[in-house]
């Protein structure tokens, strides 16, 4: 028998590019407004109610002597860093370095949330998602299940395309196959352990019927139960009593839900040794002072680098969990993240749409002024454009900007614009930045930077432009372009050495797809072990197998898109390019949990 495959290497998600930026604008708000007024949760508990599914039988997995298992959380991005990870997790047995014996695949894999960027769409899960994952298994042999969170970005779609992958049966996600029906779960596992698979949506909410769910598995704990709770995102960091609780943001909602439902739990004298989430895009691990809970963020399923250096070294956790925490290991280290975003000011330009964007604003910011200068026949002088202006007098060009701006509402609005854009978007992501002081003040800054730019590049071009308009926008369009992109490197960069601003944009316009990560989980009589599995370096080019064959790959946009021929029982379609490239290592050494 013989298979076909036909895929496309998808390139990471350009974050700075203004088309997704806007497309994703867009979903989110659509989003947010449908989560407020019609929770899709909702109506999926209505279709299958208590009384006539299969939730008032867990799953089970209770009868197993020992389980392995899988964790990975924020995957689907671009291809090398997703594949990798796919076929790290696909191996029937993994040798990790670091680890006294070889790693068995997981019966079962937990998906923690963002399975697809930037956007919830059926064509990026299937192109970031599932074919990865597919050409890194694609043989069906006892396929294993999977149990996935959907996080904000499999959200932006109302959870439409989620439900229809992850939430009917019969579905597979390479040879992974889906198991479960609502958008959370409750998994039991044997020697009194169970999964908590928690649902928060965008609104940081926990739905009346999850919360019915659980209480429906509240009421089957013990008191030797112990319970490793799953969330999209890890609440703890921002939600601790110190300094980011003052913030009260959707993370400190987020965390103070959490605990109401981690009540339910503690009242039925079971206990949380392990809390585990995604949506930061890194590796870290909180220790309780108590040596026995775990707080661990596992985010590195493919989706672009997020630094370390920000996150607090404790985390007073008192009144929610009981104690403090204390960071005990991160991945990479806050040392490498910090030379690491020096790099900003080369890896910017890989992101061309922003580049060219800012540069068109440039030189329509000049065309507005230009415009609006020909409109008065009083000043700055009978007749005369700005740009004629400038021409004829070699004095400061700030009096006869500031008579134009003032006679021409648009080009005010566009001035205002382009100055306070900047300070809303600092505040919007100032993240662990606790003030809003600084974050205003530097995008102050940064948006006069570009406006004082763009005047002076038209006053410096002005001979240009006094013989025809467009001859000034050129050179104001190509400087703008280098100026414009230069000053949003710079700003991100002291934004996040000076106060702690920016320290999600310092690293998603790199791209980087090193560093990923994800935990493979072994159950026994003798206790929980988990084996925090970390790839340094990610494969940048890969190579059909021999059997897979084909006519050589159409490049389209740095994209490249196979279609290839390959005997039925080829397990792995594609491999690292040179071979051994792929190199897993154990992040620490293995963790024994409760």
């Amino acid at each position: 028998m013989v298979k076909r495959i036909k895929v496309t290497q998808k390139k990471p998600v350009s974050w700075l590019a203004p088309k997704g930026l806007v497309q994703t604008a867009i979903k989110a708000m659509q989003a947010a407004l449908f989560g407020a007024y019609a929770d899709r949760r909702e109506t999926i508990a209505a279709l299958s109610p208590h009384e006539t599914d299969s939730d008032t039988k867990p799953i089970s997995y209770a009868n197993e002597r020992e389980l392995w298992f899988d964790y990975i959380a924020d995957t689907g991005d671009g291809w090398d860093a997703t594949y990798a990870v796919a076929c790290l997790v696909g191996e029937d047995t993994l040798d990790v370095a670091g680890a006294d014996r070889r790693l068995k695949r997981g019966a079962f894999t937990i998906l923690g949330g963002d399975e697809v960027y930037p956007t919830a769409t059926r064509e990026d899960y299937q192109e970031r998602l599932i074919d990865p994952f597919w050409c890194a298994h694609a043989t069906d042999d006892e396929p294993p299940k999977v149990y996935a969170l959907p996080g904000n970005h499999d959200w932006y779609d109302g959870l439409t395309s989620f439900m229809r992958l992850f939430l009917q049966l019969d579905r597979k996600i390479g040879p992974w196959q889906a198991h479960q029906r609502r958008t959370y779960f409750a998994i039991e596992l044997p020697h009194n352990w169970w999964i908590w698979g928690v649902d928060v949506q965008l609104e940081s909410d926990i739905d009346a019927p999850q919360v019915e769910y659980f209480k429906h598995y509240a009421d089957k704990l013990t008191r030797s139960d112990r319970v490793i709770l799953c969330t999209p995102e890890p609440s703890w960091v921002e939600g601790a009593d110190d300094k980011y609780r003052k913030l009260k943001n959707i993370k400190i909602k987020t965390h103070e839900n959490l605990v109401f439902l981690e009540d339910l739990i503690h009242k039925a004298g079971a206990k949380i040794p392990l809390r585990i989430a995604g949506d930061l895009h890194h590796y870290a691990r909180y220790e309780g002072r108590d040596r026995k809970d775990q707080l661990i963020t596992c985010g590195g399923g493919g989706a672009f680098l997020h630094s370390t250096h920000p996150l607090p070294d404790s985390v007073n956790l008192i009144s929610t969990f009981g104690q403090w925490f204390d960071k005990k290991v991160v991945s990479p280290s806050a040392a490498w993240c910090k030379q690491q975003r020096k790099k900003v000011f080369l890896r910017i330009w890989d992101n061309h749409g922003f580049a060219l964007a800012v540069a068109a604003i440039y030189a329509f910011y000049a065309w507005v002024l230009e415009a609006a200068s020909e409109g008065l026949v009083d000043y700055p002088a009978p007749h005369l454009s700005l740009f004629d202006y400038f021409a004829q007098k070699s004095d400061c060009p700030i009096v006869p900007w500031s008579r134009v701006t003032s006679h021409s509402l648009f080009a005010l609005l566009l001035t205002l614009a382009i100055v306070i854009g900047p300070a809303v978007y600092g505040i919007k992501m100032k993240r662990f930045a606790t003030s809003s002081t600084w974050p205003v003040i530097g995008g102050l800054l940064h948006g006069a930077a570009h406006l004082f730019t763009a005047i002076y590049l038209m006053w410096l071009f002005s001979s240009w432009g006094s013989y025809h308009f467009l001859f000034g926008l050129v050179p104001i369009f190509f400087l703008g372009l280098f100026f414009g992109t230069f000053y949003m490197a710079l700003y991100l960069y002291l934004a996040n050495l000076l106060y702690d601003g920016h320290d999600e944009e310092v690293f998603s316009c790199q791209a980087i797809t090193d560093y990923k990560c994800f935990a493979r989980f072994h159950l026994t009589r003798k206790g929980l072990t988990l084996y925090p599995i970390g790839l340094a370096t990610v494969p940048k080019a890969w190579r059909p197998a021999e059997v897979a064959l084909g006519l050589p790959p159409q490049k389209i946009g740095g994209e490249l898109t196979y279609d290839l021929s390959a005997p039925d029982n080829l397990k792995r379609i594609f491999e690292p390019d040179p071979p051994g490239a792929l190199q897993p290592r154990l992040i620490e050494p293995p963790i024994k949990i409760g």
